[in-house]
């Protein structure tokens, strides 16, 4: 037997919270090792290392290829294609 929850369902929003609350504990837990860094507000701000907000997810760090290289995440250049769609690139443009 298979159970869906729906979008919509009172159920998903608390299931959401319930999973970025692991995620918030672990990017902290990141933070207080010096694995994540996040980004120092001047003015001796707050360092932000995340964002969660109805149903996304923000990450703030500065761009250095030894924050990626854990990720094995390929370093690329915008515009570039996924999945046939241009990311970075102005979708307005009409091509000939």
């Amino acid at each position: 037997m298979k159970k869906v929850v729906r979008q919509g369902d009172p159920l998903s929003t608390f299931l959401f919270v319930i999973a970025m609350e692991g995620l918030n504990v672990t990017l902290k837990t990141a933070c207080n090792k010096g694995t994540f860094k996040g980004v120092q507000l001047p003015n001796n701000g707050p360092a932000i290392s995340h964002l969660l907000y109805a149903y996304n997810a923000l990450f703030l760090d500065e761009w250095l290829e030894s924050n990626v290289e854990p990720l094995s995440c390929e370093v690329a250049c915008l515009p570039f294609t996924y999945v046939v769609l241009p990311v970075g690139a102005n979708m307005n443009l009409k091509k000939n």
